[in-house]
């Protein structure tokens, strides 16, 4: 890890050197002679085009990849340069494939070779996102044709920094949780620990906390999914595990299971799984995990087939700061233009294609992720029912093609709410949950007491926040 942390430090130092740079094509001041003028004066119009350079370093789709190396106006085209893929050609056996592309593009940025926009996962943008090496996009966003009142004011809020915006990104994924509305109020959204604890010492016997619980760890990784991003303080670089990580193993010693389902016999199992079925709608289960990975069938059968259309309320994981919802920053891919480029409208009229209506409802209905721009969450809400893909598609009809159940108007309404309202929080290094899983499994599996895990995610974490500056 130490290993790793010097390397960014390294680049965070040395990549000011390359602001001397310059990225776009038809940037350079050359002399250039008759003959070279006329040589250039017969070539096609579009060599006289500026160049993009876009460095790509994460996992790609081919709609995306098709979309970007296909990029050219009559001012502009691409060299799309996907050091991921290069990567994985290049790497050795056992390599780091993510590692070794950031490390290329850390290496091409060094020695001059500047691109003009980063693509990238939230890990590598969090590395670098506070040493001013972006541009802000507020400007280019206001001159340009996706103007900033037609995306997610949360949206926009999450990515800023100082009240500039340096990323953004065109779609994104929430995790949460949800339970009945007669079993949990609406007042429990977004609930704390104390909250839940107060819910779960008044259900009744046989009700389970979570609609799957197959193993010891499904509850300690569901309380502390949140709680455990709460503890990190980005700003101040600090942390704290000595109080709701604590409170939390409280909980966990009066609820938690003991069972591993792997370990039953298949008739153990099967009662497990005819237990489990349906016990949303039964009311044999409280809360269910959600991934919102769209306007989608699937997060309508999440969030009104299994719980057979009753209200819930999305109480999200117990958390400490108002917010039970996780931006998922893994799967988020994010767009950065360089302070330096010469070609900054270029660059965001690239950006802007990712947010075209078209490409956006594709890829949320195909649960690519929810849509950044507020028109494309209406529009895919009223998706043709008889697409699967639809949440409107029904959950159960007759040989006729009657529908018997459908999502109603009030939920998908609740969702699109929901979406807009929770705080969206894009540069959360996913690093930290690695290690502080490591540290809490080791509570689980009675190898540390809460407090020494406490003890040595705060040195660890403490050192790793210190070193990535």
């Amino acid at each position: 890890m130490k290993d790793k942390i010097r390397k960014i430090t390294a680049f965070t130092a040395a990549v000011t050197l390359m602001f001397g740079a310059v990225s776009c094509g038809k940037t350079e001041n050359e002399e250039i002679s008759d003959s070279q003028e006329r040589s250039e004066s017969s070539e096609s119009s579009s060599s006289e085009k500026a160049v993009i350079k876009v460095a790509n370093i994460a996992t790609q789709r081919g709609e995306f990849l098709n979309k970007a190396k296909g990029f050219e106006t009559d001012k502009y085209t691409v060299d799309f340069v996907n050091y991921l893929e290069n990567a994985e050609t290049e790497a050795d056996d056992g390599e780091d494939i993510d590692a070794l592309a950031r490390e290329t593009l850390q290496r091409d940025m060094i020695s001059g070779d500047c691109p003009d926009i980063i693509v990238s996962d939230g890990n590598f943008i969090m590395s670098i996102v506070d040493d001013g090496y972006f541009t802000d996009l507020y400007p280019l966003m206001d001159a340009g044709s996706v103007p900033r009142d037609a995306f997610l004011p949360n949206v926009l809020e999450g990515f800023e920094r100082d009240g500039k915006l340096p990323v953004i990104a065109s779609t994104f994924e929430l995790r949460t949780a949800a339970a009945k509305t007669e079993f949990v109020g609406k007042e429990y959204e977004n609930w704390t620990l104390d909250e839940m604890s107060l819910i779960c010492e008044t259900l009744p016997e046989n009700t389970q906390i979570l609609n799957i619980q197959h193993t010891k760890t499904d509850i300690p990784n569901f309380m502390l999914y949140k709680i455990i991003r709460d503890s990190v303080d980005f700003e101040n670089n600090t942390c704290d595990f000595h109080s709701a990580f604590l409170d939390a193993f409280n909980f966990l010693d009066a609820h938690n299971i003991e069972r591993n389902i792997s370990e039953m016999t298949e008739t153990e199992q099967l009662e497990v799984y005819e237990r489990e079925a349906d016990g949303l709608k039964k009311g044999t289960a409280l809360l269910s995990e959600i991934n919102i990975s769209g306007i989608n069938a699937h997060v309508g059968q999440q969030i009104y087939d299994d719980f057979g259309g009753a209200d819930i309320t999305y109480v999200g994981y117990p958390n400490t700061d108002g917010c039970g919802a996780v931006t998922d920053t893994e799967t988020m891919q994010m767009y950065a233009i360089l302070e330096n480029s010469d070609c900054k409208d270029g660059a965001w009229e690239f950006i802007c294609e990712f947010f075209n209506e078209g490409y956006l409802l594709s890829e949320t209905v195909k649960m690519h992720g929810i849509p950044v721009i507020e028109s494309v969450i209406d529009s895919a809400m009223e998706y043709n029912k008889w697409d699967s893909s639809s949440i409107n598609a029904p959950f159960a009809q007759t040989l006729d093609g009657e529908v018997l159940s459908q999502i109603d108007e009030k939920s998908k309404q609740a969702i699109k709410d929901y979406i807009m309202s929770v705080e969206i929080n894009p540069y959360f290094d996913t690093q930290l949950i690695h290690i502080a899983r490591e540290e809490y499994l080791a509570v689980i599996n009675g190898e540390k007491s809460p407090e020494e895990a406490a003890d040595m995610l705060e040195n660890r974490i403490s050192l790793y926040l210190s070193e990535r500056g």
